[in-house]
Parts: structure tokens; C-alpha cells; sequence
């Protein structure tokens, strides 16, 4: 994405448009740690944009080059542009340490939301609707819950598909392919899949269509239970979670 013409070089962006506010005067979760402001991680205001993160949270998000904003991707400065100062060498806006620590409270919190696994540090951040859904192309639990949502929809999709021939209906007979259709139809763009974790995927997938079947043949509508949620949620994180990097 080219930078758009008179953007404010980076050091210039975090001196003058990043913005400490009261926690009385924003929301009360950072939209990329999901975790509620206090002294200690106190809300920081993107002046071009008008969106709210803890400050940690955002430099760290900067730190890679990236120069969008989280929530609307937006062009907030241009990487390739240096103050005249800083010719001798860029430093990073902050330091090694403050990255160790907001690392490893992003791996606390997703420790902390119930699924096993083992933590990797923040890298490459996909996000939906506020929410952190990936890092580096793996899944966070925010990830795995938003992918059980969607592929239970795409799976009730392909079950009123099949529902054109009532009388032919068996969820046995249903091809690898349509599975796989599905699942492609739940995944985000940005979303890693190795090879080996289709057949876990796609395991997945047919129990909720046996699921439909079932709700269909008992003549109630399908719904999804907390438990099946939660298991499935887990297997997805199984197969596409964070990997780890530091053990």
C-alpha cells in the first residue's frame, strides 16, 4: 500500500499524535489486549483516527514498521520517512524490555480465557471488529471462538443446501470438497492452515452437520451448545493455535 502524500514521519506521529488520555475518558478494554485500563496501562488516543489502545499495546504494534491503525488500517505516518536527527540511526519507540513485557501479558491473558497452549511472542496481529484473531497466521482464542462461530453457519448453509432433496438427505454422503468449501468460507483471510490439520478441520465440520441432521430429523431448529463450543474451540486451537517459540 503506497503512504499517502504528508504523513508525519514516525518519530513525529508518536511525539505529537499520540495522545495519553484518562481512563475515565475511554473505553474501558484496549481493543488489542482486551484488558481494562489502569496506571499502569493507560489508554492512548491516535489523533488522525480517533481510536483508543493501551500504550504498550500500540508501540508495540508500530514497532515492526507497521504504520496502520489496528481497527481501520489506516496510514498514520510513513515508515521510510526519517527526522533529520535521527539519520544516524532510528531508534525503536520502545524499548526491548517494554515489548518482553507486553508479550508476555498477551500470553497471560489468552492463558487466562481457558484454552491450553503454549505462548508465542507478538508478531504480525490480525484483527476483526476490535478483536485480535490471529498472530502471525495462528489463531488467538478470540480466533478459535469466532472460527467455531462462522464454520457452524457455513455448515448450516451447506445443510440447507442439501435440505433441496429431503428425501436423498444423508450427511454421510457428503463430499470432502463441500467440507472443505465450508470451512474455506469460515476461515479469515490471514488464518494459517497446515495441510495436516484439514482432516481435524473437516472432523469438526461433520460432527455439526450431523448436528443440523439430527435438529432437522427432530424437527427443532440446530443450535450449537456451550460444550460442543468450547470442545471444538479447543480442537481448532489444537491444530491451528499458537505455536511455540520459546520452549
Amino acid at each position: 500500500m503506497p503512504s499517502r502524500p504528508n504523513l508525519p514521519s514516525r518519530k513525529t506521529f508518536i511525539k505529537d499524535l499520540m495522545i495519553s488520555v484518562a481512563p475515565s475518558s475511554a473505553d474501558n478494554y484496549c481493543p488489542i489486549r482486551k484488558e481494562e485500563y489502569d496506571e499502569k496501562h493507560l489508554p492512548t488516543l491516535l489523533r488522525p483516527c480517533g481510536h483508543i489502545f493501551g500504550k504498550q499495546c500500540i508501540h508495540s504494534w508500530f514497532v515492526e514498521d507497521i504504520n496502520t491503525c489496528p481497527l481501520d488500517r489506516n496510514q498514520l505516518f510513513d515508515p521510510s520517512t526519517h527526522d533529520e536527527k535521527d539519520e544516524a540511526g532510528p531508534s525503536p519507540p520502545v524499548g526491548e524490555a517494554s515489548t518482553q513485557r507486553n508479550s508476555a501479558r498477551f500470553s497471560n491473558a489468552r492463558r487466562s480465557e481457558g484454552f491450553r497452549g503454549r505462548s508465542r511472542s507478538m508478531g504480525y496481529l490480525l484483527c476483526l471488529s476490535g478483536e485480535i484473531i490471529a498472530v502471525d497466521g495462528y489463531v488467538t482464542p478470540n480466533g478459535c471462538r469466532r472460527l467455531v462461530r462462522d464454520l457452524w453457519y457455513q455448515v448450516g448453509i451447506l445443510f440447507e443446501h442439501l435440505l433441496i432433496h429431503p428425501d436423498e438427505l444423508d450427511p454421510l454422503s457428503v463430499s470432502d470438497d463441500e467440507i472443505r468449501s465450508s470451512i474455506l468460507d469460515a476461515l479469515p483471510r490471514g488464518i494459517h492452515v497446515d495441510e495436516t490439520a484439514w482432516s481435524a478441520m473437516a472432523h469438526i465440520a461433520r460432527i455439526m452437520l450431523n448436528r443440523h441432521s439430527e435438529a432437522y430429523a427432530e424437527r427443532f431448529d440446530a443450535r450449537m451448545t456451550v460444550e460442543d463450543a468450547i470442545s471444538w474451540g479447543q480442537d481448532i486451537w489444537d491444530v491451528c493455535g499458537l505455536d511455540s517459540t520459546e520452549e
